[in-house]
């Protein structure tokens, strides 16, 4: 073999492993997104309380039994965890490390749970996911609860995947106009329709940050939007609500995430 051959291989073969260790650190290195949200409607308890959002994890490992991930939440410590759909995944579902996760998290923080279009899609799975959890987190399916401090309290709600063209009366009445409250709905293109329901703030997740993200163009396709989605991250305001989209964690159909790291999204409320 010439010297002059056994260079080009040399460089090919640098730019293969180049290329595979640029789309796993892409793939693999957690990042944190921070937002403050204020308003009137909550309480001066509630004054610097922390919501860490988990979205689109896909059973997705991050280290052994997601221990990295583990650590980065615990390294927040946040006061209430909220899970926006989309935890398991209907092409690998294997149930013991998640279920194992999130039985883990529970034991030092409180957890909400709404589910995403993957946990309807397996449903007996999702029914077994649901029972191995039960107990430990709540599972809210057009379903409010509160979180309380002192005499204060603020509103959880958690709406099935999916909405009808518009909100029903039973998910209107799950708001209140005098209580603060936190909507988990798993598809973000819906914010009309959660600010027609009376949600204050929403957290959602589904379009993976458009997938491929590029400058000053941002995602590039969601299954539900299309080709250059308008929501695909970040805070967005309609009328009186409030949407939070994380770029969530894992991949589906499509398993490569460029210039989208994957992403745990924080939220400090602050009364007004």
């Amino acid at each position: 073999m010439s010297r002059r051959l056994i260079i080009k291989l040399s460089v090919v073969a640098f730019f293969i492993i180049a290329f595979f260790v640029f789309c796993y650190f892409q793939n693999n290195y957690l990042t944190v997104s921070n937002f403050s949200y204020e308003s009137e409607k909550i309480p001066e308890s509630f004054d610097g309380f922390t919501v860490l959002q988990i979205s689109d994890l896909h059973n997705k490992e991050f280290g052994r039994n997601n221990a990295r991930l583990t650590k980065k939440i615990n390294e927040i410590d946040p006061d209430a965890i909220f899970i926006t759909g989309d935890l398991i995944d209907r092409r690998h579902n294997n149930l013991q490390n998640i279920v194992k996760f999130v039985l883990d998290l529970s034991e030092q923080y409180d957890i909400y749970f709404a589910p995403g279009n993957h946990e309807y899609s397996i449903p007996d799975i999702y029914s077994e996911f649901k029972t191995s959890v039960s107990g430990h987190i709540a599972i809210l399916e057009n379903q409010a609860t509160e979180i309380i401090r002192g005499d204060d309290s603020i509103s959880v709600v958690g709406f099935k995947a999916k909405l009808p063209v518009l909100p029903t009366e039973t998910q209107k009445s799950l708001f209140s106009s005098d209580t603060f409250s936190m909507l988990l709905a798993h598809y973000p293109e819906n914010l009309e329709l959660y600010s027609e329901a009376g949600a204050d703030l929403v957290f959602s997740g589904h379009a993976h940050g458009g997938q491929w993200r590029l400058p000053w163009v941002g995602g590039l396709y969601s299954t539900a939007e299309g080709l250059f989605p308008k929501y695909t991250e970040g805070m967005h305001s309609l009328n009186n609500t409030t949407m939070v989209i994380s770029r969530g964690l894992g991949s589906s159909e499509f398993p490569l995430r460029l210039f989208n790291y994957p992403e745990i999204v924080v939220v400090t409320l602050h009364s007004k």
